[in-house]
């Protein structure tokens, strides 16, 4: 369902798929957005969420090969896999 059926999808249907389906990642905070980080099936997906305006903006999928994705790396914690 990934790519293209994903795209045909209404802005809420995204979010819930991706809240539903995805494992969360991580999150980064950006000019008063918190941008949230999913995977889905190998797939990334970003939810926009405005902390102003209390409701999600937008949630597009995040080609790998994105310069952004080192952001959300400086946060994800993976000091568990040292135990």
């Amino acid at each position: 369902m990934i790519h293209d059926e994903f795209l045909n999808l209404d802005i809420h249907d995204r979010a819930e798929f991706a809240f539903e389906f995805g494992d969360f990642v991580s999150v980064i905070e950006y000019y008063g957005f918190k941008i949230c980080l999913y995977i889905v099936e190998g797939v990334f997906i970003e939810v926009f969420y405005n902390a102003h305006d209390n409701k999600i903006e937008d949630v597009e999928i995040l080609e790998p090969n994105e310069r952004r994705l080192y952001l959300y790396a400086r946060t994800v914690d993976i000091t568990g896999l040292f135990k």
